[in-house]
């Protein structure tokens, strides 16, 4: 064979054998470290699964803000994670050819449904969908009792509840999941008054909206009555009782005027103002149990005053 030949021959042999080494380096899956956190606070995750996955990658449970080492091929992907109470989480996973190492983050955020008011990291969840409603209560001294979401169009009455068994204290956050649409949001508080607040639509060009329940938007009427350019402040300090009358007169006639709660109740903490012209007045609350607490001769200014009733404003002997 000529010399020629020869290189022929080696020269198609190292061709042949780097074609076999780069088909078998092809053909090997491209992998990466995938990190997963649980950043979910008070909750703890029980199982995580890759995409079309049905092998646990979990050996033992992951709690708020454990950490876990997973390879995975490269390619995009999501990972799905099941709570120690049966919550679960989606969250989207892109990986390019380029990406070596990569950490993702499971939060609440990330749950699919949540069947059940529930608490996590400070604040209140419930329901599911696209979006989040995060709603504030912005009340001060009012804690919201009931809380329903209604598409525009159902019957607000045969909404459920949104927070279950919890109470919305004022400075707490709820977020409701929802699908897009039009909804209005109703609020009701620990003295039956009640807040609404329309959102015009949820669109999938903004995926959250808030509502801070003020004052402004309450539909029952306001903690006050009378005509007068003097305001008197009544704050029921009782603790234990109801408010449920209020009256007053001036000091020198002798018949008290109509109750003045006649939508409402005045419950611990609530307050309540008399409108009232400058004067000299006696003032009477009745609570829930008949017994009255009065104070005579209160001189009501051009400035605001005020009255916190206690058991020391209890009548012994009534007038």
């Amino acid at each position: 064979m000529s010399r020629t030949k020869y290189l022929v021959v080696i020269i198609l042999i190292t061709i042949t054998i780097l074609a076999i080494v780069y088909r078998t380096k092809d053909a090997a899956p491209l992998e990466t470290q995938l990190t997963v956190k649980n950043v979910i606070q008070d909750i703890t995750l029980a199982e995580i699964y890759l995409e079309n996955d049905t092998s646990n990658c979990l050996e033992q449970l992951l709690e708020p803000g454990g950490i876990v080492l997973l390879t995975v091929p490269r390619s995009n992907s999501a990972i799905r994670a099941v709570d120690t109470e049966g919550g679960v989480y989606n969250t989207a996973v892109t990986i390019t050819d380029s990406t070596e190492a990569l950490q993702i983050d499971i939060s609440i955020t990330d749950r699919t449904v949540f069947e059940e008011t529930i608490e996590s990291g400070g604040e209140y969840w419930s329901g599911s969908g696209s979006c989040t409603i995060r709603i504030t209560n912005a009340l001060e001294e009012r804690d919201v009792y009931w809380l329903r979401v209604t598409r525009q169009g159902e019957d607000t009455e045969s909404s459920p509840d949104k927070l279950g068994a919890f109470i919305l204290f004022p400075g707490r956050t709820i977020n409701i999941r929802v699908n897009y649409d039009c909804y209005i949001l109703n609020a009701e508080d620990n003295a039956r008054n009640q807040y609404t607040c329309e959102i015009f639509p949820i669109t999938p060009d903004i995926q959250s909206y808030s509502w801070q329940i003020t004052r402004d938007d309450r539909l029952s009427p306001p903690d006050e009555s009378g005509t007068g350019s003097s305001r008197l402040v009544l704050c029921n300090a009782l603790d234990d009782w109801i408010i449920t009358a209020i009256y007053h007169r001036r000091t020198d006639d002798t018949g008290w005027s109509e109750n003045q709660l006649t939508s409402t109740a005045l419950v611990p903490k609530q307050q309540y103002s008399l409108l009232l012209e400058p004067g000299t007045y006696d003032i009477r609350a009745v609570d829930e149990d008949n017994d009255t607490y009065t104070r005579y001769s209160v001189t009501v200014s051009g400035e605001s005053s005020d009255w916190n009733i206690t058991m020391n404003d209890l009548d012994r002997f009534i007038p």
